[in-house]
C-alpha cells in the first residue's frame, strides 16, 4: 500500500509539471487547425466572389495567425486582403496589404503564391497609372517566375507588359514583349496563349495599317482555335470576326462573309446565343459594305433577335447602331427611329448603372471604415474573453486530471479482484467453443468422406464395366482406350483430392482460399465426365467469361463435380446441358442448366431415378460447403422441364477470406 501511495504521488507530480507544456502544445495545435479551416473557408468564398465575407473572415483570422507566428497563413491572409481592397478600388490599401503578403510568403518559401502576389502588385500599380513602377514590378515578377518555373505568372506578366506599353502607345516595346510571349508560348505548347498572342500580333500590324502582314497570324490563330476541344466555338468566332474585319479593309467582302457563315454554323451547334448575335451583326455590316441592303437588314434583324435573347445589355448596344444605320439606308425611318430610341434608353440605363456603382463604391468605403472600427473593437473584446476562457480551461483541466487520477486508483484495485473471475470464465468459454468446433468438424468430415466414397465408387464401377467389355472383345478401339484412360485419371485425381483434403484437416476444417480460374475449374471437371457424356450422347455447351474467383478449390471441386454428375445422370440420352457464367455485383455466378427430368421443389413428388446408380452429394451439404466458401447455391427446377443450379463465389478483386481460415461451428 505504501508503494502504491508513493507511485500515485509521483504520477501527480508529473501531471502538474507537464501540464503547462501540454496546454501550450495543445493550444498551438488548436490555433493551427482553426487557421487552416479559416483559409479553406476564405478560399471557397473568394471563388464564389463573396468578397465582403472574405474581408470579415480575414480580419478574424489575422490576430490568430499573428499569435501563431505562421508566415504561411499570414501571407495567404494579407494576399486575400489586398485582393479585397483592389476589388473596392482602394488601391493604396491593396498595395500595402500585398507588400506585407510578399514579405510573409517569402519567409514561408511559398513560391507559387508569392509569384501570383507579385503579379497582383504589378496590376495594382498599373491601375494607379503608375506605369514606371508597374513596369519595374512586372520585370521583377517575370524574372522570379522564370526562376521558379511558374508558367502561369510568366504568361500573365508578359500580357500585362504588352497592355502597359499599348496604353503608353510604345509600339517598339509592345512588339518586343509580344515576340517574347510568342516564343514562350511556343516552347510550352500552350495553345490558349498562342491563339491570344497571334491575335495580338495581328492587331499590332493592323494598327499600323499593315493588313496583309496581319493575315498569316490570323490563319495560325484560326488553326489553333479549331484544334481546341473546350470552348472551340468561342475561340473560332473571335478569330473569324477579326479576320472578316481584316478582309473588309482589303475589300474582300465575299471571303469574309463565307468565314462568318462558318462561325454561325459552329455557334448554332454549340448553342452560343451571344456568339450568334455578334456574328450576325458582323455579317450585317459585311453585307452593308457590299451594298446588299436586303441581306444586311435580314442579318441585322437576326442579330438583334439573338441579342435580346442573350439578355446582355452590352450585346444589344453593339447591335442596335448597326440595324439603325441599315434601316436608314433602306428608307425605314420609323423603324430606325424606334431602335435609336431604344439604344438611347439602354445607354442611359447603363450610364445610370455605372453611376450607381460609383456611388456604391463610395458607400462601400464608408462602410468599410465602420467595419474596420467595429472589428478592432470586437478583436479587443475577443482577446479579453479568450484570456478568461484560457484561465477557466486550465482550472477545468486540472480538475479533470484529479478526477481521472482518483477514478484510476479505484479502478486499479477493483480490477485486480475482477481479473481472476474473468480468467476462469474465459477458459470455460474457450473449452465450450473448442468442443463445438470439434463436433462441427467431425460431422462435416463424416459427410465429406461419404461423398468421396461415392466419387471413388463411381469411377471403379465404370472401370469394371470397361474390363467386362475387354473380356468379351478381342480388340478395343482408340476411343475405348481413351475412355479407359480417363476413368483411371479420374480415379487417381479423386484419390489425390482425398489425400490432400485429409492432410488439411489435421486442425479442423481448414479452408485454403485462393484465386482460381473458373474456366479451368469447369474444364477440369468436365474432363472427368467426358466418357459418361459420350455414352449418353449429350450436347454440352460452355459459354464462360474470363473470371477469377476466391474459393477453396478442393471443396468447390467436390460441389461442382456433384452438380455436373447429377445433371448428366438425370438428363436423358440426347439431352443438353448448358454452362455459362456472369458477374453480379461483387460475385461471379456459374449457371448449370440441363434438360433432364427435373424435380418438384415443394416435396410433393420426387424425380424418377435413371438406370445409373449412386445418389451423389446431397444438395443440403453442397449448399453448406458453398457457404463455407463465402458463396451460395441456388436451385430452380420443375418436373419435366429440367434443373438449373447457380453457384456463386466472391470476385477476385474482393477477397472475403483470409489466406487460411478455420471454419467454426454453428
Amino acid at each position: 500500500m505504501v508503494r502504491n501511495s508513493t507511485l500515485i504521488g509521483l504520477l501527480w507530480l508529473l501531471v502538474v509539471c507537464t501540464y503547462g507544456q501540454t496546454a501550450k502544445t495543445a493550444s498551438a495545435q488548436s490555433d493551427t487547425t482553426r487557421l487552416r479551416l479559416y483559409c479553406e473557408k476564405i478560399d471557397a468564398l473568394y471563388q464564389q466572389d463573396k468578397v465582403d465575407s472574405v474581408y470579415i473572415l480575414v480580419q478574424q483570422a489575422l490576430p490568430l495567425a499573428t499569435k501563431a507566428k505562421s508566415s504561411a497563413y499570414l501571407g495567404r491572409l494579407y494576399n486575400h486582403l489586398g485582393l479585397y481592397y483592389g476589388s473596392k478600388r482602394l488601391l493604396d490599401k491593396s498595395i500595402n496589404a500585398l507588400q506585407q503578403s510578399i514579405v510573409f510568403l517569402r519567409q514561408a518559401k511559398d513560391m507559387n503564391r508569392l509569384g501570383r502576389c507579385l503579379y497582383a502588385l504589378a496590376i495594382k500599380y498599373a491601375a494607379q497609372s503608375d506605369y514606371e513602377q508597374a513596369i519595374r514590378q512586372s520585370l521583377y515578377t517575370l524574372s522570379f517566375a522564370k526562376n521558379s518555373n511558374n508558367n502561369f505568372v510568366i504568361g500573365a506578366t508578359y500580357t500585362l507588359l504588352i497592355e502597359i506599353y499599348k496604353t503608353m502607345k510604345d509600339i517598339r516595346f509592345q512588339q518586343i514583349y509580344t515576340d517574347q510571349l510568342l516564343h514562350f508560348a511556343s516552347q510550352t505548347g500552350n495553345n490558349s496563349i498562342l491563339v491570344n498572342v497571334y491575335m495580338l500580333k495581328a492587331s499590332q500590324y493592323e494598327e499600323q495599317k499593315f493588313y496583309d502582314k496581319a493575315w498569316p497570324y490570323y490563319e495560325k490563330a484560326l488553326k489553333l482555335a479549331y484544334a481546341k476541344s473546350k470552348n472551340r466555338a468561342y475561340y473560332v468566332t473571335v478569330v473569324i470576326t477579326a479576320m472578316e474585319n481584316n478582309l473588309r479593309h482589303r475589300n474582300r467582302f465575299r471571303e469574309g462573309a463565307l468565314l462568318l457563315k462558318t462561325a454561325i454554323r459552329m455557334n448554332e451547334e454549340a448553342g452560343d446565343i451571344p456568339g450568334l448575335a455578334n456574328v450576325w451583326n458582323a455579317l450585317a455590316q459585311n453585307y452593308q459594305s457590299q451594298g446588299l441592303d436586303k441581306h444586311s437588314l435580314q442579318a441585322a434583324t437576326k442579330a438583334l433577335a439573338y441579342a435580346h435573347q442573350s439578355t446582355l445589355p452590352s450585346i444589344v448596344m453593339s447591335v442596335l447602331p448597326t440595324i439603325v444605320a441599315i434601316q436608314e439606308a433602306s428608307g425605314l425611318y420609323q423603324e430606325a427611329l424606334h431602335n435609336h430610341q431604344a439604344y438611347v434608353v439602354l445607354k442611359d440605363s447603363v450610364f445610370s448603372q455605372e453611376k450607381n456603382e460609383k456611388i456604391a463604391q463610395i458607400q462601400a468605403r464608408y462602410e468599410l471604415d465602420k467595419k474596420e472600427n467595429a472589428i478592432q473593437l470586437l478583436n479587443k473584446n475577443s482577446q479579453i474573453q479568450h484570456l478568461k476562457a484560457a484561465q477557466e480551461k486550465r482550472q477545468l483541466v486540472l480538475g479533470m486530471f484529479a478526477l481521472v487520477l482518483g477514478l484510476g486508483i479505484i479502478s486499479y484495485f477493483l480490477r485486480r479482484s475482477y481479473l481472476t473471475q474473468n480468467v476462469l470464465i474465459r477458459q470455460k468459454q474457450e473449452i465450450q467453443t473448442q468442443a463445438t468446433q470439434l463436433e462441427e468438424a467431425n460431422r462435416l468430415k463424416d459427410k465429406l468422406f461419404s461423398i468421396l466414397g461415392h466419387d471413388l465408387r463411381s469411377p471403379v464401377a465404370s472401370l469394371k464395366f470397361s474390363f467386362s467389355r475387354l473380356k468379351k472383345s478381342e480388340r478395343l478401339s482408340e476411343d475405348d482406350f481413351s475412355g479407359l484412360e480417363q476413368k483411371v485419371d479420374a480415379l487417381s485425381h479423386t484419390l489425390d483430392n482425398l489425400l490432400y483434403w485429409s492432410l488439411q484437416q489435421q486442425q479442423g476444417l481448414q479452408l485454403r482460399p485462393q484465386l482460381v480460374s473458373l474456366g479451368e475449374l469447369v474444364e477440369d471437371t468436365l474432363a472427368l465426365f467426358r466418357e459418361f457424356i459420350r455414352q449418353k450422347q449429350l450436347r454440352v455447351t460452355v459459354d464462360l467469361s474470363p473470371a477469377e474467383v476466391w474459393m477453396d478449390e478442393t471443396l468447390s471441386l467436390l460441389v461442382l463435380r456433384n452438380i455436373l454428375h447429377n445433371a448428366i445422370k438425370f438428363t436423358p440420352p440426347g439431352g443438353a446441358i448448358h454452362i455459362d457464367s456472369f458477374q453480379a455485383s461483387a460475385m461471379t455466378r456459374l449457371r448449370i442448366a440441363d434438360t433432364g427430368i427435373g424435380m418438384d421443389l415443394t416435396g410433393s413428388s420426387k424425380p424418377e431415378p435413371s438406370p445409373e446408380q449412386g445418389t451423389g452429394l446431397g444438395l443440403a451439404l453442397s449448399n453448406e460447403l458453398m457457404r463455407y466458401n463465402k458463396g451460395e447455391l441456388k436451385l430452380e427446377s420443375h418436373m419435366g422441364q429440367g434443373t438449373t443450379v447457380t453457384l456463386s463465389w466472391p470476385n477476385g478483386a474482393n477477397p472475403p477470406l483470409s489466406p487460411t481460415e478455420t471454419v467454426e461451428g454453428h
